[in-house]
C-alpha cells in the first residue's frame, strides 16, 4: 500500500487539560514523497462535535554535536583546513 495521498492521526497523549495543544497529531504524505505535520482539534458547536485541523512543514531537529550545540552554526569549529595560513 502506498503512503501517498494519505494521512495518519494519533491521539496527543501529551496534551494538558485546558491547553491549546492539538487533540491529535500526525502526518500527511504527498505524491512527490514529501510529508507535512498535521494537527487536529475536537470542537463542538450547535450541530455537534467536529474535528478541525491544520498542517505545516515538518520540523527537522538540528543535528547536535558533542558540545551540545547545532553542528551547522556557520562557524569554523576548528575543523577546516588552515594549512595555507602564514601562522
Amino acid at each position: 500500500m502506498e503512503n501517498t495521498k494519505r494521512f495518519v492521526l494519533f491521539k496527543n497523549d501529551y496534551k494538558t487539560e485546558g491547553s491549546k495543544q492539538p487533540d491529535y497529531k500526525g502526518f500527511i504524505y504527498f505524491e512527490d514523497g514529501s510529508q507535512q505535520e498535521l494537527s487536529g482539534w475536537i470542537n463542538e458547536n450547535d450541530k455537534g462535535k467536529y474535528l478541525s485541523g491544520s498542517w505545516k512543514e515538518m520540523y527537522i531537529k538540528p543535528e547536535v554535536g558533542q558540545s551540545g550545540s547545532p553542528t551547522d552554526n556557520g562557524h569554523d569549529n576548528g575543523q577546516s583546513d588552515n594549512s595555507d595560513l602564514p601562522f
